[in-house]
């Protein structure tokens, strides 16, 4: 199952580097979260909860971005946009992650209370 709408990535560098590989790596890494919590991928509530959608958009921007950065090819990353759209996209990985819990993948609890205020680095030219 795909946990997200592929059809609307709204990030236009990552969106031409998104593959159907990096998209199932998401359902993946998604349905592994699931069983950290014990929950089994098939009572995954279908649509997917706002939460799971999100962590898995953006765990699929994150792996898009890693994918093309040059650190991945062993150069300097320091102005590459895809490392830094990369160290973005882990930061939001990270927040979504602490908000998760079993119930969240079964509608039977809400997400914790996110804490803030949430920072993502961003860079400007």
């Amino acid at each position: 199952m795909i946990y997200f709408n592929s059809d609307n990535l709204a990030d236009d560098l990552l969106k031409k580097v998104m593959s159907p590989d990096i998209i199932n790596e998401s359902s993946e890494y998604i349905e592994g979260q699931a069983k950290i919590y014990g929950v089994d991928p098939k009572d995954i509530i279908k649509p997917a909860p706002y939460l799971i959608s999100r962590l898995a958009e953006s765990y699929a921007y994150m792996t898009a971005a890693r994918l093309s950065a040059r650190f991945t090819k062993g150069d300097d990353a320091t102005k590459d946009a895809f490392s830094l759209k990369y160290t973005m996209y882990k930061g939001i990985v990270d927040s979504l992650e602490r908000q998760l819990n079993a119930g969240v993948f079964t509608g039977g609890a809400t997400e914790k209370r996110r804490t803030f205020p949430m920072t993502v680095h961003l860079y400007r030219r």
